[in-house]
């Protein structure tokens, strides 16, 4: 076993990556999805969720885009934060 591997992937520094937030709004229900560009310059799905609009207000409209978001959040790790948001 070789020790200095996990010892060079310590001191390694960590690579970032820009975490898109994608919002879809219909008559009934609001999407989101958190992806970022891979290696091979395609996205890479992180998490989905979706929320049913119960009524056509923008009130309900808005309430139902944070339930979606909070969910998105919700199923990434800790150290995934959203940079920008795409609609």
């Amino acid at each position: 076993m070789n020790l200095l591997n996990p010892i060079k992937s310590l001191l390694r520094p960590k690579q970032t990556r820009e975490v898109f937030l994608s919002l879809v709004l219909t008559r009934d229900s609001v999407a989101a999805s958190a992806w970022y560009v891979g290696a091979a310059k395609k996205p890479q799905h992180l998490a989905f969720a979706k929320t049913d609009i119960p009524s056509d207000t923008w009130e309900d409209r808005t309430k139902a885009a944070d339930q979606a978001v909070a969910k998105v959040e919700e199923k990434l790790d800790q150290s995934t934060q959203i940079q920008k948001v795409v609609l």
